[in-house]
């Protein structure tokens, strides 16, 4: 048989669990949205990088578009 002193020690020590889980769960969630925040940090640094880094030099001056001819485009059967 279990004394009232009993039920009283668990009540108290079920409420410091709730207590400090709730503390544990708010800095989880605090860790959670440094590390989201790091990660974002860390793509928009390589996005930043790659931009510049990854330009590979001016375009060609020759070359590019014409004008099509009728005959450019007629198929290919009928030439």
């Amino acid at each position: 048989m279990q004394s009232h002193g009993s039920a009283a020690f668990r009540d108290v020590w079920a409420s410091l669990r709730c207590r400090v889980r709730s503390v544990t769960d708010k800095r989880g969630n605090l860790w959670l949205l440094s590390r989201a925040l790091f990660a974002v940090l860390l793509a928009a640094l390589v996005g930043v990088i790659v931009r510049l880094r990854g330009s590979g030099g001016t375009p060609p001056h020759h070359g590019g578009w014409r004008e099509l001819s009728v005959e450019d485009l007629e198929p290919m059967d009928k030439q």
